[in-house]
């Protein structure tokens, strides 16, 4: 207890420390700030890897460990996207950034295009489990967001569609993650026979 109030003392009397309790509408706005600037390098990052696997021998057919990397560098780089959008909303000074983010979006479904191949090829060689069907259902749910996303940002790109199109789209598609959540907590015990 006596260690928290002298960090705490400690800190207060760094100024620089306690400006962002100043700027509310600032350190609101970092995430998205630091997606935007992060979007065209894992882009390019993202090229390389997509080109890089055949020769890497790393096999996501095979490895569940790669896998298991690859779902994660694919909610990752989702999760950019729906920042970088968040940034990008109501400026239309930024189309640069804009014909970024529907590549990102593209190459991201190819990325989850091969996640998706590996966890069917996994389902049909080691049958189901819950994990396997779980991560099935979520890169599917993945998918079907990335391609409405992509739709709408090449609406945003080439139609001269509102950026705010694509922010509605993410938003009405979230009670689909929410439903899947539900069955997979409260629906996977009774369909895979938990005591």
């Amino acid at each position: 207890m006596q260690l928290s109030v002298f960090y705490s003392r400690i800190l207060k009397k760094i100024p620089h420390l306690n400006n962002y309790r100043n700027y509310p509408s600032a350190t609101n706005k970092i995430a998205p700030i630091i997606a935007t600037i992060f979007s065209p390098v894992v882009l390019i990052t993202l090229f390389i890897y997509l080109i890089a696997i055949p020769f890497g021998g790393k096999d996501p057919y095979k490895d569940r460990d790669f896998l298991l990397i690859f779902n994660l560098m694919l909610l990752g780089v989702m999760a950019l996207i729906v920042f970088s959008i968040a940034e990008t909303g109501g400026k239309k000074s930024q189309k640069f950034n804009k014909i970024v983010l529907f590549t990102l979006a593209i190459v991201t479904l190819i990325i989850n295009l091969v996640a998706l191949s590996a966890i069917l090829y996994r389902l049909g060689v080691f049958g189901f489990t819950p994990n396997r069907v779980a991560v099935l259902g979520s890169n599917l749910l993945i998918f079907g967001n990335l391609i409405l996303i992509a739709i709408d940002l090449f609406k945003v790109n080439f139609k001269n569609a509102e950026m705010n199109r694509v922010e509605r789209t993410i938003s009405r598609y979230l009670p689909f993650y929410a439903i899947w959540t539900l069955f997979v907590t409260f629906g996977f015990p009774v369909m895979f026979g938990y005591k």
